[in-house]
């Protein structure tokens, strides 16, 4: 009798089970799993016949000091809605040598495999870390990063020069909140190797390239959850290549991108001021005053300030902003900056 109870169990059990799994057989996928073949577009426009870059020229990864493999940060970029990064581990920091045991150039190697497979750009580059007054420079389009792992900090910057690095002056403000130049940076400014200074956190200005970087250790996702927060360095290039950036880069046209603000020479701000912006009159109000749409065809945010008004007016992406202006009154976009305290301005009407 037991053993008849125990086949009956064992009948009843399988037959469950079997009619368990006719039930289950409508699985859901649901759309998350494909969520990473998904980025960002950006809406910033093209200027002057170039095409507009949006890249990073600022990025480590945790074979430095970083907390993302170099390939996710190639991944995080192209989510962010990125066309170019650089990865620029540090030469003198190695946080993680003890698990992971590389050379100098493995990063970009990584990173520029998977950049080849998913269409975006990735640039050779490494950053050499001194303290002041040297400071951390960005050494862009080098050749063998092994090679600027030297003693002495000037023999690294001789190095990458010799490899026809374009040097960037990174942060200079950190980690004083000083941003003073010293003689050395004088001294390479004048020789033409160093070309380039960020921008963002900390202004500094002295004819160079403008570049805005993330400078990023952890994830991008957690830094910049908002769409299209990302620092940028916006570069107006004759292609989509690494070869073309350099040349866009050596010949300054560039713009700093960060925190809503364009920063850099006004003849690239006021082009994209033209290519981002539709400004149309509505009506006469008087004999010298009119009223005026502005048009916001991009993702960049604008703020405009007629010497009338106490306040500046925002130009939000997408929207459209209607605003009276008098006859021949100066217009400051007060976040399009051309120096310490100096702003693009334009007149709508004489």
């Amino acid at each position: 009798m037991r053993k008849n109870l125990t086949l009956a169990f064992f009948a009843l059990f399988y037959a469950l089970t079997a009619a368990a799994q006719l039930h289950n057989d409508d699985v859901h996928v649901h759309e998350a799993v494909s969520r990473q073949n998904y980025r960002q577009y950006l809406r910033i426009p093209d200027i002057g016949g170039y095409i507009t870059l949006k890249c990073d020229f600022h990025v480590h990864s945790d074979i430095s000091d970083g907390q993302v493999w170099p390939v996710g940060r190639v991944n995080e970029a192209w989510n962010d809605g990125l066309d170019a990064i650089a990865m620029t581990d540090h030469i003198e920091v190695h946080k993680n040598a003890d698990i992971i045991r590389c050379g100098l150039n493995k990063p970009y190697e990584l990173a520029k495999a998977r950049g080849d497979m998913i269409g975006m750009i990735v640039i050779p580059g490494a950053e050499i870390t001194r303290k002041k007054p040297l400071g951390h420079i960005c050494t862009l389009f080098i050749r063998d990063a092994d090679k600027l792992d030297v003693e002495d900090e000037m023999q690294a910057v001789e190095e990458a020069c010799r490899q026809g690095a374009f040097l960037l002056w990174n942060h200079p403000g950190y980690p004083d909140r000083k941003s003073d130049i010293y003689p050395v940076h004088e001294h390479l400014i004048a020789q033409g190797k160093l070309r380039g200074v960020e921008v963002f956190n900390y202004a500094v200005q002295y004819g160079l390239v403008p570049f805005a970087n993330s400078d990023i250790h952890y994830m991008s996702g957690s830094i910049y959850p908002v769409r299209g927060s990302r620092p940028m360095t916006l570069v107006f290039a004759t292609a989509r290549t690494a070869g073309a950036i350099r040349e866009a880069l050596l010949a300054g046209r560039a713009l700093a991108c960060f925190d809503g603000n364009l920063m850099g020479r006004g003849e690239y701000i006021g082009q994209m001021i033209d290519a981002a912006l539709e400004i149309r009159e509505i009506r006469q109000v008087s004999k010298t005053k009119r009223t005026f749409e502005i048009v916001n065809k991009s993702d960049l945010r604008f703020a405009v300030r007629p010497a009338s008004y106490d306040y500046p007016m925002p130009v939000y992406a997408g929207q459209v902003l209607r605003i009276d202006i008098r006859q021949g009154e100066q217009v400051e976009f007060t976040n399009c900056i051309l120096g310490k305290g100096r702003y693009y301005t334009r007149i709508f009407w004489e």
